[in-house]
């Protein structure tokens, strides 16, 4: 991300705002199973004076110099639409408790500085930004600035991880940039009625406590238990060696290893529809063949993140996902990798539909229910994310939609699939340790390789 020169405008939520938050009783709504498990992380790190933040940034394009009341005005009105966004958490004791700001409290002011135009003091100024006001434990764990320009401004929003999902920064990024619009021309601007996270929130832990699901919770848990033990008792890892070092841990990166164009991104998905697939279960089979080729490996395991929405161009805001695995066996043949696509594209769909079933159960509920519990995020991560169901995806190249995260430190690989209206990207988030870039690469070839011959 290298913003263009211009004037940088932040938002800040009013001293009346900010007195609000403070007197703001307890909510009877709890956190998530999810978000409950992050805040007490996030919290033991707080009280050791350490950030816990894990903020998502996504940016558009807007006609014209920023004007800073419409911008305000947008989102508080995106605010008092989501009751998401209006929530806090505070940690009483052993209990982490949720209040929410009424809509009619929630306020902002802006500042603006002057012509800004080295990129470095530009992305400096919105990162610090970012950093100060997108935490989980303060409010309002979100944070908006915009670089200002006579022709095209630029507008940023960041979220922490505690109140979204890939498909929740996307739907604000539409939702705020029409309310922008609409106030600068002076228009209504109608919306459909927005689903409420905390609805969600309820009925999740009602589930729970209903004793009728105990029979369920338990044999999602035996099902974790078996794909922990299929591992040598352990998660899955990356293929290949990356270079990272036993409980050393590394600068991230990201980077894209490959694009598929549409047509070649349709014709295989057409291809694994015609033998009972999808897009996603193809490339999971590909994925498996491949670990196969360069690692000898007959049987691919791969952590799943899952959005629970029930149509994810809902205009739904909050952390709708979820965890589950996929394991399946490679199906391969001694006359080349080809023939045993459609025999591992079956199994790769199997084991999908098996880690659909087992979202009805939230991870972080069964987590509890697993001796030693283990921590997820130490493992290898596969991640479908259908970009052309996004609330304005269609208009993300006109309007330079992007979508950033923090820098983080680690040392797993985690596989990001985007299907977007130009085809197919990969992309992975490794540890920078000198050689694993190249092996990735490598990888990925591989996997390029496998969708080119099951497509011919």
């Amino acid at each position: 991300m290298n913003p263009a020169p211009g004037r940088v405008v932040l938002l800040h939520p009013t001293a009346g705002t900010r007195d609000a938050v403070a007197a703001a009783p307890a909510h009877p709504v709890p956190p998530s199973y999810q978000q409950e498990t992050y805040l007490r992380r996030a919290f033991a790190l707080h009280s050791d004076g350490k950030r816990a933040a894990r903020w998502f940034v996504g940016k558009f394009d807007v006609p014209g110099p920023i004007e800073a009341r419409s911008f305000a005005a947008a989102i508080e009105r995106f605010a008092a639409r989501h009751a998401e966004l209006r929530s806090g958490f505070r940690a009483t004791g052993d209990q982490i408790e949720r209040y929410v700001v009424d809509a009619q409290d929630v306020r902002f002011d802006s500042s603006e500085s002057g012509m800004v135009t080295d990129p470095a003091e530009l992305l400096a100024a919105l990162v610090d930004h970012f950093g100060d006001a997108a935490e989980p434990v303060v409010w309002p764990s979100c944070a908006f600035a915009a670089i200002s320009r006579q022709d095209r401004s630029t507008v940023f929003i960041a979220f922490d991880h505690i109140h979204i999902d890939r498909y929740t920064v996307a739907l604000a990024l539409d939702e705020i940039r029409a309310m922008y619009l609409a106030n600068v021309d002076g228009r209504d601007l109608p919306l459909p009625r927005a689903r409420d996270f905390l609805e969600f929130c309820a009925a999740e832990r009602r589930a729970s406590a209903d004793p009728a699901n105990s029979a369920e919770l338990h044999e999602v848990a035996a099902q974790w238990r078996n794909f922990v033990k299929a591992g040598g008792d352990a998660l899955p890892r990356f293929p290949l060696d990356v270079g990272s070092e036993p409980d050393t841990s590394y600068p991230m990166t990201y980077d894209d290893f490959c694009e598929l164009d549409a047509e070649t991104t349709d014709s295989f998905e057409r291809l694994c529809r015609r033998h009972g697939g999808n897009l996603y279960s193809g490339l999971l089979a590909a994925l498996g063949l491949a670990a196969n080729r360069v690692a000898g490996q007959s049987v691919f395991r791969a952590m799943e993140p899952r959005q629970v929405r029930r149509d994810p161009a809902e205009h739904a805001f909050g952390w709708y996902a979820s965890t589950s695995f996929v394991m399946f066996d490679v199906i391969d043949k001694i006359d080349g990798f080809g023939s045993g696509f459609r025999e591992t594209l079956a199994a790769a769909r199997a084991a999908t539909r098996a880690a659909g079933t087992r979202m009805d159960v939230p991870f972080d509920r069964v987590v509890r229910e697993l001796v030693p519990p283990f921590e997820s995020d130490r493992s290898f991560w596969v991640n479908y994310i259908d970009n052309t169901r996004l609330p304005g995806s269609e208009h993300f190249a006109e309007w330079d939609v992007c979508f950033v995260t923090n820098e983080r430190r680690g040392d797993t690989v985690d596989f990001y699939l985007l299907r977007t209206h130009a085809g197919l990207t990969v992309r992975v988030r490794y540890p920078a340790t000198g050689i694993a870039g190249d092996v990735i690469a490598s990888y990925v070839d591989t996997v390029t390789g496998v969708i080119t011959e099951a497509s011919g």
